[in-house]
């Protein structure tokens, strides 16, 4: 009865070691793949999450002074990202009760004037982000405007990015939109 009861406790103490040995991989692989997935998440090479300090400085030295700035808004005019002309690029950022900034949307914005334009300028961003993020896909909105949405966010359930016609003020415009991405909840 004795070598009995020492065996299944002996089972019981191994079995117990695998399931923390596994339960300690898979904490291993959720953080790794996690941080992996923040550090890919990027504009331009300027990573999503970044502070406001070091996002700017990135910013500036890629596009220049900015037209204007805020602790929330970075707002530039006529630049070129990808090869195409926006008449603006706007870096949003969030900012938690401590008061820690984050680097949470860039949105490029082109006047196309004409419905048929802005629609031609979606199909054309959309090819180039297809060329860098494997996976884009296709919907149509119900006015039959292209609507493209891929790459990978670092939040789960989100796309990175989105390609949309939108009727603004004055006229039609194409919209890239990265996030915004929930760093501040």
């Amino acid at each position: 009865m004795f070598d009995k009861s020492l065996m299944l406790i002996m089972k019981v103490k191994h079995s117990y070691g695998i399931l923390r040995r596994m339960v300690a991989t898979i904490v291993i692989i959720v953080t790794t793949t996690s941080v992996n997935a923040h550090s890919v998440a990027d504009v331009s090479g300027i990573a999503f999450g970044t502070s406001y300090e070091e996002a700017l400085q990135a910013i500036e030295e890629q596009f220049g002074k900015p037209l204007s700035r805020t602790e929330s808004r970075v707002v530039y005019r006529d630049k070129d990202f990808m090869g195409v002309r926006f008449q603006e690029l706007t870096f949003g950022f969030q900012k938690d009760d401590e008061g820690r900034t984050y680097f949470n949307e860039a949105r490029f914005t082109l006047q196309a004037g004409s419905k048929a334009n802005a629609c031609k300028y979606v199909e054309t961003i959309a090819n180039r982000m297809t060329d860098e993020y494997p996976g884009v896909s296709k919907d149509l909105e119900e006015d039959g405007s292209p609507f493209y949405k891929g790459g990978t966010s670092p939040f789960i359930g989100n796309y990175l990015f989105t390609i949309y016609v939108y009727p603004g003020r004055n006229g039609y415009q194409t919209v890239l939109r990265y996030g915004p991405l929930p760093y501040v909840k």
